[in-house]
């Protein structure tokens, strides 16, 4: 019996990070559900940039977020990869981040037909 007693930490330490990695993966899929609906109706393609203060590491010291030249570089060819004849949304809830990655999504919205 005391070994299970000892080994009970451990397990729910574990269970614990599986729960929120699974509740992580459930609010996703429940987004790009609700997303997909979205693009469906309105015939168009919506692209999100979302970037929230999350604790981090065991510690759960929190990390801030802003767009930088990754997102850029996601964000453009998914603007790329929008057909000329669907329509384009945005979702972007961050803080700022860098100049030039801004720029270049600004202008490559405005260049979208």
């Amino acid at each position: 019996m005391e070994g299970f007693w000892g080994a009970l930490p451990i397990i729910l330490i574990v269970l614990f990070f599986l729960s929120r990695g699974l509740a992580n993966r459930q609010r996703h899929t429940e987004l790009v559900n609700t997303f997909s609906k979205i693009q469906k109706k309105r015939k168009s393609r919506i692209i999100a940039v979302v970037h929230r203060t999350e604790p981090m590491g065991l510690l759960g010291i929190p990390m801030l977020r802003y767009i930088d030249l990754n997102d850029a570089e996601d964000i453009l060819e998914a603007i790329r990869k929008t057909p000329p004849n669907k329509s384009l949304e945005f979702v972007m809830h961050t803080p700022g981040g860098l100049v030039l990655p801004a720029l270049q999504i600004a202008r490559a919205i405005k260049a979208h037909p």
